[in-house]
């Protein structure tokens, strides 16, 4: 293979996906690119390792878990409709359940306003207020702890 003259190096790749697996979930986009700067003495095996070794570092990336997409709280939300609601806990032999916080807790839909849902909705089903968060996963909105 002939000796290609160059200085430089650019590996891009990048992937698009849904937020969740909601139907018409919005998609969110990521890509990467790599540089590298050669020397003009550089073998053609030294541009082939470094374009593999990008690709793989990359592909390693692309692999990894996307920081979640965060938008901002809406106006005129109030956070303590999340923040302050009586969350249930672990279900108790009597078929109670234990009182839950908002470090580990748990509560049917139903039981949150429209607007709450709404809002859960708009940021994919999952957001952070302060260091909790918030998901809606059926029919049940949870609460944990973000460690």
């Amino acid at each position: 293979m002939p000796r290609i003259d160059l200085d430089r190096l650019i590996v891009s790749k990048g992937v698009s996906k849904p937020l969740n697996d909601k139907l018409n979930a919005p998609w969110i986009k990521v890509d990467y690119s790599i540089e590298m700067k050669f020397s003009s003495d550089s073998s053609d095996e030294d541009l082939q390792k470094a374009k593999i070794h990008a690709e793989k570092t990359i592909d390693a990336w692309l692999g990894e878990e996307p920081l979640p997409v965060t938008k901002p709280m809406p106006t005129g939300f109030d956070p303590n409709l999340l923040m302050k609601h009586g969350w249930k806990g672990r279900k108790q032999t009597d078929g109670t359940y234990a009182k839950g916080s908002t470090s580990f807790g748990w509560d049917f839909q139903d039981q949150f306003s429209k607007e709450v849902i709404d809002v859960l909705e708009a940021h994919g089903n999952k957001m952070q207020i302060d260091q909790y968060e918030f998901e809606l996963t059926g029919n049940i909105v949870q609460a944990r702890k973000k460690k």
